[in-house]
């Protein structure tokens, strides 16, 4: 359930139990970068949900994947069985950037659960030893919040988001 405390989005309890993603993963109790091989080259996923099957997939240079390709690819893998939402992040000097891919929609923006998402599998990867960081996703700056004792994932940014949400 999405709340909205002023400019503030809740988006609930992030989800990383293989069973309520869903994926298929076995040797641990959550899936963190996982190996998932796509045409020869294996990719590291980590998967949660708030309410949509995501993959995160850190990456160099998020500028320099084919989204559309490799998202489709990696989403629609045995490992996801209902499919998946991709979201390649790069860790940047202020936070993270990412590009989204939207199971059978392609590259889109983003959505306000997979910017919360790669921010909190990038503090899971340990790729970010912070609670709170800076999401740039879709051509906006959102700063997203994850709280590792409750595993509540929210995500805030000054009127913009307040704009966004009256539409």
């Amino acid at each position: 359930m999405i709340k909205a405390k002023s400019s503030k989005v809740i988006l609930g309890k992030l989800n990383t139990v293989p069973a309520l993603v869903p994926v298929l993963h076995m040797s641990s109790p959550a899936c963190i970068n996982s190996p998932v091989c796509v045409d020869g080259v294996c990719y590291s996923v980590t998967a949660a949900s708030v309410t949509t099957a995501h993959g995160v997939v850190m990456v160099e240079d998020v500028n320099n994947v084919n989204v559309d390709d490799l998202g489709e690819k990696i989403g629609s893998h045995p490992i996801f069985p209902e499919g998946a939402d991709i979201v390649f992040v790069q860790a940047s000097e202020n936070g993270i950037k990412a590009r989204h891919y939207r199971k059978g929609l392609g590259e889109k923006g983003y959505t306000f659960e997979a910017a919360c998402v790669a921010a909190a599998a990038a503090m899971m990867q340990q790729e970010r030893l912070v609670s709170r960081l800076n999401v740039e996703i879709g051509g906006d700056i959102f700063s997203a919040e994850y709280d590792r004792a409750t595993g509540e994932v929210s995500l805030s940014e000054p009127t913009e988001l307040k704009e966004t949400l009256n539409k």
